[in-house]
């Protein structure tokens, strides 16, 4: 069974192609972004008081062209879910 996040993924965009997913995990454990068939570790940020503050960033090469940045979050126990139980 998949793990159900806290909050997020949260999408953001920073200038115009490093992307970055956070997240808050009720677990401590090592999380990894896939993102277009990349993999980027998930940085552990802090603690907070409902559970383990996650972050990671993508960059892609600028274009003028628009594009698609798919992403979902994974560790060894597979896809995680939002609290809605949709998978990241």
């Amino acid at each position: 069974m998949s793990e159900k996040l806290i909050l997020g993924p949260l999408l953001s965009v920073e200038g115009d192609n490093k992307y970055v997913v956070c997240f808050l995990s009720k677990t401590d454990l090592n999380f990894s972004i896939e993102f277009n068939n990349t993999i980027v570790k998930a940085d552990k940020l802090t603690k907070l008081n409902n559970g383990y503050f996650y972050r990671a960033e993508y960059i892609i090469k600028s274009s003028k062209n628009p594009r698609t940045v798919k992403y979902k979050i994974i560790n060894e126990k597979g896809i995680l879910q939002d609290i809605h139980k949709r998978e990241s």
